[in-house]
């Protein structure tokens, strides 16, 4: 309560803040649960969103001439617990200072300097299919968290990244340079204070060596009418020497709901040796639009450790036709806002996408990681009336022999919202959900009536979202 009250009053004290990022709501709900035998008020629960800008500082100065140096930087104190993490009850401050570094440049005409850091390879495939949208759990304080949406992907930087440097921009030529060296090894420097294992104690090791980096995207080429196309490389070469492992951090979603989590494995901690290294990547991307199609094709190719590794994403529309797809090699699931990287996506994934819009009916067919689980659907939703869609599915995998087949209605109007669906699965596990639910019955509130079970027939009982033969649940939720 103390932190709590904190909050509130620095939220008081400072005039500025920018209240449209603060929601949260209150949720009541009476009813009965199938599995459990519990009835009554079984829901009642608190969220809140937070993303208030207490106080922002700009700091910017630009000089003056033909050749002219130019500098800006922003200083945010944010209370947020929408995207930037979690917020604890045991963290000592809950207000976080964010500083930001727009550019720091020398301009002159028509070219640029940036001493910030060295342009990154370029990247210019990225699937729009193979997509994860994730529910993080509830923080400490019983505030949830906005979901975290990552998209299959194979990045340079995850392979090798920039090193210190500048970036050089010139007529829409970007050029990054990074290098860095250490020509006396300290030994004595790397003592019992940086080797904390007491196995190591009293052992030294070279840290010697050198590491350098280059990159270079260039300009969108016009090469006919409607037809488009840029391209990068990229570079990076190091010396052999010794560093000290502090583990490696390790990835996982688990839990209901699925949760992303980080678990850090203290294996190979210790000494180790790094050798000589290169890795090298190229980038091309190519478009092409006219007034009936528009043709989008990206590609990465990466060398590194003796190994070639490459990702292709296609995105073309003609008509009422709309084709996605994607291939890669390797890949892994990165965070679409912040591009933290994520586990590891299927090898030689390779997954395709055709809707077509037949006003009022759009068929939507889609195959996920077609090398390995071969995983097939298809989707027709039917909008009967501006008011009723009607959506048939179904899915099959083709190495298992698994496949599902259900069915969606709903019914939205201005004052309420019908909604029915039902899945059948080819292990017999059904699953249903009903509802009816309006905004406007009471001004201000939500009413909700629900009903929801993942595994009705108890054919394949796991830990789902909503139970197994599931929940009836009327509800009331007021919101800000």
């Amino acid at each position: 309560m103390k932190k709590i009250s904190a909050v509130l009053l620095v939220l008081v004290l400072v005039g500025s803040v920018a209240f449209a990022g603060f929601t949260g709501s209150a949720t009541t709900g009476v009813g009965y649960d199938l599995d459990t035998g519990e009835y009554g008020f079984i829901k009642q629960s608190t969220a809140v969103s937070v993303d208030v800008t207490l106080l922002e500082n700009l700091g910017e100065a630009v000089g003056e001439g033909d050749i002219y140096a130019s500098i800006k930087a922003t200083l945010d104190f944010t209370f947020d617990n929408a995207e930037a993490g979690e917020v604890n009850d045991t963290d000592p401050m809950v207000v976080g200072a964010n500083l930001d570094f727009d550019h720091a440049k020398v301009f002159g005409e028509n070219w640029y300097v940036s001493i910030l850091g060295a342009a990154r390879a370029a990247n210019f495939a990225t699937s729009a299919i193979d997509t994860k949208e994730l529910a993080r759990a509830a923080n400490a304080l019983g505030y949830g968290f906005d979901p975290v949406y990552y998209a299959a992907d194979l990045r340079s930087r995850d392979k090798f990244d920039r090193v210190a440097g500048v970036e050089v921009g010139y007529s829409d030529w970007v050029l990054g340079v990074g290098f860095t060296g250490d020509a006396v090894d300290n030994a004595e420097e790397d003592n019992d204070e940086t080797l904390t294992d007491e196995s190591l104690a009293g052992n030294q090791y070279d840290e010697t060596g050198y590491k350098l980096f280059a990159s270079l995207q260039t300009p969108e080429f016009d090469l006919a009418d409607g037809l488009t196309a840029k391209f990068g490389v990229a570079a990076f070469t190091q010396s052999a020497t010794q560093i000290w492992n502090e583990g490696e951090w390790t990835y996982s979603w688990a839990g209901t709901p699925l949760v992303w989590t980080r678990t850090y494995d203290a294996t190979g901690e210790g000494i180790e040796n790094v050798g000589a290294d290169s890795a090298a990547s190229v980038h091309a991307k190519v478009a092409y639009e006219d007034d009936m199609m528009s043709l989008s094709l990206g590609a990465d190719a990466i060398y590194d450790n003796a190994e070639i590794n490459a990702d292709v994403a296609l995105n073309a529309v003609y008509d009422m036709v709309t084709l996605d797809a994607y291939f890669a090699t390797e890949s892994n699931y990165i965070n679409t806002d912040d591009g933290v990287v994520g586990p590891a996506a299927p090898a030689n994934l390779l997954s395709a996408q055709v809707a077509v819009d037949l006003d009022p009916i759009v068929v939507t067919v889609t195959g996920k990681d077609l090398i390995n689980a071969q995983d097939l659907s298809a989707k027709v939703a039917f909008s009967a009336t501006e008011e009723l869609t009607v959506t048939g599915r179904g899915g099959y995998k083709i190495v298992d022999g698994s496949w599902n087949g259900g069915a969606d209605v709903e019914y939205a109007t201005d004052d309420y919202t019908v909604a029915l669906g039902g899945t059948f699965r080819s292990t017999d596990r059904i699953s249903l959900n009903a509802s009816i639910e309006s905004e406007t019955m009471i001004p201000g509130a939500t009413l909700k009536l629900a009903y929801a079970g993942d595994d009705l027939t108890e054919a394949d009982p796991d830990d789902y979202d909503n139970g197994l033969k599931g929940q009836v649940l009327a509800s009331v939720k007021i919101a800000f």
